[in-house]
């Protein structure tokens, strides 16, 4: 089992970081278009 929970936490960790990356790159889209 802590295996696939080391596994699972992994992909959340990264999944968590792909949208944060996401929506930063979206309010920095928005905040220059606003300009």
């Amino acid at each position: 089992m802590p295996d696939l929970d080391k596994k699972t936490t992994k992909e959340l960790l990264e999944a968590t970081k792909n949208f944060k990356d996401k929506t930063s790159s979206d309010f920095v889209a928005s905040v220059l278009k606003a300009k």
